[in-house]
């Protein structure tokens, strides 16, 4: 049975399967990222006849100590008023970084605000160039950015926009429980209207979002404004979004050593042992950085130190090109070999566990990564 909803106001969020539609994103070990990719306000009805512009803001909230208990704000865009028109916002924003699903639920909104005489004429180039916009994202960089952006955007709102019309016209909201599966990759289609003449369809036609438009029945949806937002997800988020991280500089400070030694074509075994030993250190001091580090999960944090360290032991242990060691002693030609099981106690490495095969397979999990996020917009 097709479902009904209230035809003046805004729906609950609707979804539509999408190419990277597969299952529910799993809490603790998935990664999520959600953007606005696409928005439409229908100037139709009379509320908009005295209207001079619209502010859109969004408020993401990922119920996380390191966010605090509200949501955070961003200021989206402004848009001068046309009265009878569909007006697509080309909005293609991120609202949450990828992040680590360890939340138990995330809530947003997107509001769209009026601004009856124009008030924020002044701040709508900054506002249209994302100067009060941040994506979420557990960095604590990142973090501390979104907060001082929030803060701007709402002190910019209490400012420019009187109390009494800083209730949002339309309030496009969801609210996505993690722990019972709520949150699948996909479309989540919000529809909104203010005008009796253009209500929401009920029962809702079967809708298809192509090229960043709302379609039913093949058509561009008209009269009726909307948001869609669109959430994907991946098994990890790859090393190199931990690039200048103080773990990524000790692991490339640790391959670098043991790359060093293939260059040396006068090596000796005690060059590889104190390389070793180096090596060794690095690869620890980097897995306890890992282990702070809220933007991975613990069990892609593992993966990434042992990748690491199986590469360092073969570096380390292979063995000079013969052309390259006529002038080496023949007693030096029986290459150092590292303590193992001592190596593997100290890193935390189960003794049977096989690293080739995790290797292998993380990185096949890197490329589908890249993959899904390829063409999916940066707000850098």
């Amino acid at each position: 049975m097709a479902e009904t909803y209230e035809s003046i106001g805004t729906s609950p969020p609707i979804f539509v399967p999408s190419a990277f539609t597969s299952e529910a994103v799993r809490p603790g070990a998935d990664y999520f990222a959600i953007r606005i990719c696409a928005a439409q306000v229908a100037f139709v009805g009379s509320i908009w006849s005295k209207v001079r512009s619209v502010l859109v803001s969004t408020q993401v909230n990922l119920h996380h100590g390191m966010m605090g208990e509200r949501g955070l704000r961003s200021l989206q865009q402004t848009r001068a008023v046309r009265e009878r028109v569909d007006e697509q916002l080309g909005l293609s924003v991120n609202l949450v970084d990828l992040t680590p699903a360890v939340m138990p639920q995330v809530t947003l909104s997107i509001d769209f605000h009026l601004d009856k005489e124009n008030r924020l004429a002044q701040l709508a180039s900054l506002v249209n160039k994302e100067s009060f916009s941040a994506a979420l994202s557990l960095a604590p960089g990142g973090v501390a950015i979104a907060k001082t952006v929030s803060a701007l955007a709402s002190d910019i709102i209490q400012t420019f926009i009187p109390p009494a019309e800083q209730e949002p016209i339309l309030q496009f909201t969801g609210d996505f429980n993690l722990a019972t599966g709520d949150m699948v990759p996909g479309y989540y289609v919000i529809l909104g209207s203010r005008d009796p003449d253009h209500p929401i369809p009920t029962p809702m036609p079967s809708l298809e979002v192509a090229k960043n438009r709302l379609m039913i029945d093949g058509r561009p949806v008209s009269g009726i404004s909307y948001v869609i937002i669109e959430v994907r997800k991946t098994s990890v988020r790859s090393r190199d979004l931990g690039a200048g991280t103080e773990w990524d500089n000790r692991l490339r400070e640790a391959e670098d050593t043991a790359q060093s030694l293939t260059d040396d074509p006068l090596v000796d075994n005690e060059a590889r042992q104190t390389a070793w030993t180096k090596c060794r250190t690095l690869i620890k001091e980097a897995q306890t950085f890992l282990r702070a580090e809220p933007n991975y999960l613990r069990v892609e944090a593992e993966r990434i130190v042992k990748a690491v360290y199986l590469r360092c032991s073969e570096l380390v242990t292979a063995p000079v090109l013969e052309r390259r060691r006529m002038s080496a002693p023949s007693s030096d030609r029986k290459v150092w070999m590292p303590d193992t099981s001592a190596d593997r106690l100290f890193l935390g490495i189960a003794a049977n566990e096989a690293l080739e095969t995790d290797a292998l397979a993380y990185a096949d999990e890197v490329a589908n990564a890249r993959e899904a996020f390829a063409h999916w917009p940066s707000n850098a």
